[in-house]
């Protein structure tokens, strides 16, 4: 998605959120939740680094700020204890194929200059850009995620599909995206959602923003409600291999 969108990386302490640049690697800062002092002491911190396009990023007509549905589901992890910290890279025209209209950056050049050693989940979700753009599709998603590997051996990766809510049906450019993205998670044995197909956003008049686009506040809280699930069973997951 390419309209009023901006890049951020995020870290909170204590339950409150920051924004600091991404231009290096961005050091994670703890989330803090009512027991945190004593998780900090018994649980190594998740470190998440999620790459996305305006979708992620917010948009003027939905998820600046605290309403960013990264911003919520770290928030909301927060409350429940659990010690985590997110970098959010994403800007408005970012794909696996395309570039950020901000300072040209696409999901590869994300996690190149964001993923690290200490890296636990690498979630990529997107992109809508890419749907008509040039190139192979296929092998720019796989380069994305054999990177990932190889900067974070031991990180798990969760591809999301762009979600498509300006119409009740996508066009077939869309479908034909997903379905590499399908196809390349399943190879790689990746996790894979796909919210459209999953209905995230079923009611698409109550969530979509006025430019008709992106999703506003409301479809901020359901996709964090939906992320939120996902990231959290992960980190189950990454809990009981650690215990």
């Amino acid at each position: 998605m390419r309209r009023s969108s901006r890049i951020g990386c995020i870290a909170l302490l204590a339950m409150t959120l920051g924004i600091n640049g991404c231009s290096q690697v961005p050091e994670f800062s703890r989330v803090a939740g009512p027991s945190a002092a004593l998780n900090y002491l018994v649980q190594r911190q998740h470190h998440i680094l999620v790459v996305g396009d305006s979708t992620t990023a917010g948009t003027t007509f939905g998820g600046h700020g605290y309403t960013n549905w990264v911003n919520v589901v770290a928030t909301d992890l927060a409350a429940e204890g659990r010690s985590a910290a997110f970098a959010r890279v994403a800007s408005g025209g970012s794909g696996y194929l395309t570039s950020s209209i901000d300072d040209g950056a696409t999901f590869f050049s994300g996690v190149r200059r964001n993923a690290g050693p200490d890296t636990d989940l690498i979630v990529a979700f997107g992109s809508n850009n890419d749907m008509e753009a040039p190139g192979d599709l296929r092998d720019a998603v796989r380069r994305v995620i054999e990177l990932a590997q190889q900067r974070s051996p031991r990180t798990a990766i969760i591809l999301v599909a762009p979600i498509w809510i300006r119409s009740p049906q996508p066009p077939a450019s869309h479908d034909r995206m997903t379905r590499i993205l399908a196809t390349v998670a399943e190879e790689y044995d990746l996790e894979y959602h796909d919210p459209t197909q999953e209905r995230w956003l079923a009611d698409t008049s109550g969530y979509l923003g006025e430019d008709g686009i992106h999703p506003n506040d409301e479809g901020h809280r359901i996709l964090a409600n939906r992320m939120g699930d996902v990231i959290g069973r992960r980190l189950d997951r990454l809990e009981a291999d650690q215990a």
